[in-house]
């Protein structure tokens, strides 16, 4: 077989090499476009045989319904004329049936299905007929009993869902068929277009191949003199010098930054010698890392050095030195130099001003805490001694959330967030802290935004109220407190009853009640053995109500010898009646006071809360007039309102 000759020009045979890979692409496209063309008629196919399929089962189960509708209206009328859809139903369906089967004979699943169905459909058509032949041979009472029966029903709901079950499995293979066909359909347009385009661009590709050869070998010629320039430029105004020395630290190429760093020009300085320009503290150093940089083809090594600037001064330059004696074009060490003068006068700046803020803060009285990244950076004398750390002991690094008591976290922590992201200064809050051995302080605490050893930090500055605090607690409570018997008072009965009626306002099933205890002949009591007596009488009695009434119950002082009960939880009228009673009942034993037996009895009024009373006082006029009702049913004795007033009856 004769070989194909190859024209001898690198280009032509190129051309040609490219005109029959194309080709063949194309030839290859164009089988690939016929096979998905027949891929997607195949599909069409499948896809309009269950659409047919769809159609004839939905078609038998309508006939059979009609049938079905006709045989109710005959056995309700008599009216033979509805008999046609049964008639109708008798002569098409089995052909439908036939046609289906036709369609599904290839198909197992399809024909095990409608297997099914056609079973449920003779059953149906015979339940229907049997139906008719009833009502004709017994009459409307047949006719009755057919109606009641549920197998129809029950025979109708098969074939319904035979049918559906069917229809939804030929609907799924016709949901997959539409698919396939979108996915053939898209495979086919991009086919089709790949076809175009091959038919298009094989003629043309030998001409582009020529066109690209030439435009490649020119664009390569001015990519590389724009390299060049563009190198060239950048050495000449970057900010760093570049330098370029021999082994020997000659300088042999300098970038004019060096004018501007140092107030030397290239000229001036190429020739010399690197090391005699810095500083003489500094020089061992840096030919120590230059020498090393000399001898290694490791990573670049760095190193900081004053040099000296034209006009005395000495700069603070950062070099990055690498070795390159081995590359062809450069053959020495290149160091790179950074002017960082600033950088260092600004460091210093700061580490001077750090130093006198730090001398300041440790002379003020007030509590400092600086912290950054939720940890402590600092305390000065007065924080560590509020806080309850030693002098020499270690606090930097301790979680700032760790001196915040649990409760405040959260408020210390979005805080904390906030003045990250956005700096500034805090009011002033109050919060609880916790000290080293776990005591809660208060703690009254401005937070600012700061810079501490160049880096941002807040710094938190805090006053100690702790004394006040439980000052202030003091003063609340003597506020709701009887002062002779430590009972709550008035003032917090009247807030604990109006908090219940609230409750009970928006709660129906909510029920609670009031208790007015007095003490029966006080006034004797005191005129026989004297005010002393007297106040330690009521000591006992409010030490006695406490321990007799249930937990959760509040007893209170309301004045002289009246006394009063909150009970905030009642299942029932009996449970308040209850506890009056175990009140009268704590009280029969006699009291010993500075060498007396001194007998007290009290009377009990209850009021149990309810639409009739609308406020505090309606409730407590209640309680305090059952408890006069008490008194004058011979004291010594608990009374309920409802037996004195029996509540209205409701609207007839």
């Amino acid at each position: 077989m004769a070989k194909l000759a190859l024209p001898k020009d690198d280009v032509s045979r190129k051309a040609v090499i490219r005109l029959a890979a194309g080709t063949a692409v194309f030839l290859f496209v164009a089988a690939l476009t016929v096979h998905r063309i027949g891929v997607l008629a195949r599909s069409d196919r499948s896809t309009a045989q269950s659409r047919e399929l769809i159609e004839a089962v939905t078609r038998v189960t309508r006939l059979v319904t009609d049938a079905e509708s006709g045989q109710r209206a005959y056995l309700l009328t008599g009216d033979s004329a509805y008999l046609a859809p049964l008639a109708l139903a008798d002569t098409t369906a089995p052909e439908v049936l036939a046609s289906i089967f036709r369609l599904t004979e290839r198909e197992p699943d399809q024909k095990e299905r409608l297997t099914g169905l056609a079973r449920e459909y003779h059953a149906r058509m015979a339940e229907l007929r049997d139906g008719v032949a009833a009502y004709n041979r017994g009459g409307p009472a047949a006719a009755a009993r057919v109606l009641e029966t549920n197998a129809g029903r029950d025979a109708m709901m098969r074939l319904r869902a035979e049918a559906g079950q069917m229809a939804r499995a030929e609907g799924r293979v016709l949901e997959e068929a539409a698919a396939r066909a979108r996915r053939e359909a898209l495979w086919a347009r991009i086919v089709a277009l790949l076809a175009l385009a091959c038919g298009i661009a094989v003629p043309l590709l030998p001409l582009r191949a020529l066109r690209r050869a030439i435009a490649a070998r020119e664009a390569a010629e001015a990519a590389r003199k724009a390299h060049e320039e563009y190198t060239g430029s950048l050495l000449e105004n970057a900010s760093d010098i570049l330098a370029i020395l021999d082994p020997g630290g000659t300088i042999r190429y300098l970038s004019s930054a060096a004018e501007r760093v140092l107030g030397f020009n290239p000229g001036e300085l190429t020739g010399r010698n690197f090391f005699d320009r810095l500083h003489a503290d500094d020089r061992g150093m840096a030919r120590a890392v230059f020498e090393e940089r000399g001898t290694s083809r490791k990573a670049e090594r760095t190193a900081e050095f004053r040099a000296l600037h034209k006009n005395g001064s000495w700069r603070h330059l950062s070099a990055r030195i690498q070795n390159r004696l081995d590359h062809p074009g450069v053959k020495g060490i290149v160091v790179s130099l950074q002017d960082i003068t600033e950088q260092r006068r600004v460091e210093e700046a700061l580490r001077e001003s750090e130093e006198r803020y730090r001398g300041l803060i440790e002379m003020l009285p007030e509590a400092v805490i600086v912290h950054s990244e939720a940890a402590v950076r600092y305390m000065n004398p007065a924080a560590r001694e509020l806080f309850g750390y030693a002098p020499d002991e270690r606090v930097v690094g301790t979680p700032i959330l760790e001196l915040v008591h649990p409760d405040d976290r959260d408020k210390v922590w979005s805080r904390i967030q906030v003045l990250d992201a956005e700096g500034g200064a805090t009011e002033r809050t109050e919060e609880r802290l916790l000290r080293a051995d776990g005591t809660v302080i208060y703690g009254e605490v401005v937070e600012r935004r700061i810079w501490f050893a160049g880096e941002p930090a807040i710094q938190a500055v805090v006053r100690d109220i702790t004394a006040r605090k439980r000052l202030e607690g003091d003063l609340r409570r003597a506020a709701l407190r009887d002062p002779l018997t430590q009972l709550p008072n008035r003032r917090y009965f009247a807030e604990r009853l109006s908090r219940a009626l609230e409750r009970a306002r928006r709660r129906p099933d909510y029920r609670f009640g009031v208790l007015f205890v007095d003490l029966d002949r006080f006034k004797s009591i005191n005129d026989t053995f004297g005010h002393m007596v007297g106040d330690q009488l009521l000591i006992g009695i409010a030490e006695r109500l406490s321990a007799s009434v249930r937990p959760g119950d509040v007893v209170a002082r309301l004045g002289g010898d009246e006394f009063a009960v909150v009970l905030p939880t009642l299942l029932s009228t009996e449970d308040a009646a209850r506890v009056g009673e175990r009140l009268v009942e704590a009280f029969r034993d006699p009291f010993h006071i500075e060498g007396h037996e001194v007998k007290a009895t009290v009377s009990v009024g209850v009021a149990i809360a309810s639409d009739r009373f609308a406020s505090v006082d309606d409730l407590l006029r209640a309680a305090d007039r059952a408890m006069y009702a008490a008194k004058g049913g011979g004291r010594d004795r608990c009374i309920l309102i409802d037996e004195v007033e029996p509540a209205a009856a409701p609207d007839a």
